[in-house]
């Protein structure tokens, strides 16, 4: 037998490390890199096979005469050993980078090996069914050669992470990365228990605990698995409470929905817009339009549609409010374009991720109780997500030294205070509720039943601190006015028109026209909402802008 020689491709840098030329319609960065060399490294590998002067040669050229491919086998197996190569590369690299490799195992190698072993098994009994010479051929010959795709380009990258502490982890994330872009059915081994998917978020989680977030992310950034990074840790940004983390997630996706928004510079319709301040503010009104949609559908999600008129009241303007700054969103078509461009963003920020379900230890309340108990507990953590949000925007604004304007500043003043009175209005209930249980307890008709208010009460110290520094988050120069648990908005209410829809969505939803599914009705009837607003009639609340500390 015999081995083609290693493929030379115009682009090597001088170094050994292949590099694919430039192409505008992909983004070079090194995950893309690296699917390139994957790509080559694996055509390489069935050139080889191919060159190679099997026995039987003859019966496959009788069957290419009856159309059937007859270098099919290794063509199937050619990303898989590619694959294989490059993570054998990767646990390398990383060994060497670890200063204590002689006293614990390689967070790499512990993580990949079980699934290069399972790769290599399947390769070889590939290799063994068609060719017992092709085994040894492999390991002694062709995997070397290979490999040497990889180990250049590997070894330089991992010396331009120096310093970073992670600079094994990285490589190898990447790796992985590069492997899931490829597609499962190219590179997945039928063995395999763990995906590669598993893999990547094992490791970086632990990159995670070695350097900060905004490190973390400056790092996937330049190796281009940012995507990965968005996604895993996106969904459960709010569950460590850190202010410096709060302050970069809400930082991050203000940056980003400002970019987008002056890159589109006009929104079909009526919204056209120039100035960077433009686009911040529209930044920054998408940035809670997003976070008010988010906690709709997440209390719908939860069944909890029988909300209070002040619950309603700071959804709506949180969703719409921005309407009252740029009134060509009142159309519910511009209006539609801006919550898209939002939602391609940011839509990796998830509020509510980590409320996955609800645990009730007891089970003997009474059923009215249970569900006033589930309401009562969802919306305390409703109200303890939008405070950390408003809380991080806060931290951000002031570090950046990004200034607001009047009506932005106004409408994020509004909004907080919209916040503020429903959490008092939630702590009333919550005392008028356990008055009425300590009732029930002492004249022993349920003395085994706890008071529903001592449910919750220990859970959420953030949502009852909003309550004292909600008038301090947004800026320390501006204040609200102290209120009166009376209503600071007019009554809107359209139930009869709302239960007419829901029964026709419910019932005989084919009575509806396509383009009003469940979320445009969503959207049209907060729209609706939030213009019967009359913001000059708010009478317990002035215009914050008009005081100051």
């Amino acid at each position: 037998m015999s081995s083609s020689s290693p493929h030379c491709d115009p682009t090597d840098t001088g170094n050994g490390a292949l590099v694919p030329e430039a192409d505008g319609a992909v983004e070079f960065n090194r995950v893309n890199c690296l699917v390139w060399v994957l790509h080559e490294s694996a055509r390489s590998f069935s050139l080889a096979v191919e060159s190679l002067e099997l026995a039987g040669s003859s019966a496959e050229l009788a069957t290419a005469w009856n159309g059937k491919d007859v270098h099919q086998w290794h063509k199937r197996i050619a990303h898989r050993v590619a694959v294989f190569a490059m993570l054998k590369t990767a646990i390398e690299v990383e060994i060497l980078l670890s200063q204590e490799r002689h006293n614990n195992p390689s967070p790499v190698r512990k993580t990949l090996t079980p699934e290069t072993d399972l790769l290599e098994e399947f390769i070889e009994s590939q290799l063994k069914l068609r060719h017992s010479e092709l085994v040894q051929w492999f390991r002694v010959v062709e995997l070397p050669r290979i490999a040497g795709f990889f180990i250049p380009l590997l070894k330089k990258w991992s010396i331009e992470y120096a310093g970073s502490g992670v600079a094994g982890l990285i490589v190898a994330i990447s790796c992985c990365a590069a492997v899931e872009k490829l597609g499962s059915e190219r590179t997945s081994c039928p063995l395999s228990k763990m995906s590669i998917g598993d893999a990547l978020v094992e490791l970086m989680n632990l990159s995670h605990s070695i350097v900060s977030v905004d490190k973390l992310h400056q790092l996937a950034t330049e190796a281009g698995f940012e995507i990965h990074f968005l996604s895993h840790f996106g969904a459960k940004f709010l569950s460590r409470k850190e202010s410096d983390e709060l302050e970069f997630w809400i930082g991050l996706a203000q940056r980003k929905l400002s970019v987008a928004f002056c890159k589109e510079t006009m929104i079909p319709g009526k919204l056209t817009f120039k100035s960077k301040v433009q686009a911040d503010s529209l930044a920054t009104l998408g940035l809670f339009a997003y976070l008010g949609r988010k906690t709709r559908i997440f209390l719908s999600q939860m069944r909890i549609n029988d909300l209070d008129e002040l619950v309603k009241d700071f959804l709506s303007y949180l969703e719409c409010g921005s309407l009252f700054i740029f009134p060509e969103l009142s159309s519910i078509s511009v209006y539609q374009f801006f919550m898209e461009v939002v939602t391609d963003e940011i839509g990796w920020l998830d509020f509510y991720g980590e409320i996955s379900s609800i645990s009730y230890q007891d089970k003997r309340r009474s059923k009215q109780h249970t569900i006033q108990a589930e309401k009562e507990i969802i919306l305390s953590k409703v109200f303890t997500v939008c405070y950390d949000v408003f809380s991080g925007f806060a931290h951000f604004i002031r570090s950046a030294q990004q200034p607001l304007d009047s009506e932005l500043l106004a409408f994020l003043l509004r909004s907080q205070s919209l916040l503020t009175i429903c959490l008092e209005d939630y702590w009333a209930a919550y005392d008028r509720i356990g008055s009425e249980s300590l009732k029930i307890t002492e004249s022993g008709a349920s003395k085994h039943t706890p008071p529903t208010a001592a449910i919750g009460m220990t859970r959420f110290p953030v949502a009852m601190e909003a309550q004292g520094k909600s008038t301090d988050l947004i800026t320390e120069e501006c204040q609200i006015d102290e209120f009166g648990h009376e209503h600071m908005l007019k009554k809107v209410s359209a139930v009869g028109h709302a239960a007419m829809l829901a029964a026709i969505n419910k019932y005989i939803p084919s009575l509806i026209p396509s383009p009003y599914s469940s979320e445009r009705l969503g959207v049209a009837k907060q729209l609706k909402r939030t213009k019967k607003m009359e913001v000059t009639s708010w009478s317990n609340l002035e215009d914050p802008t008009s005081k100051t500390s």
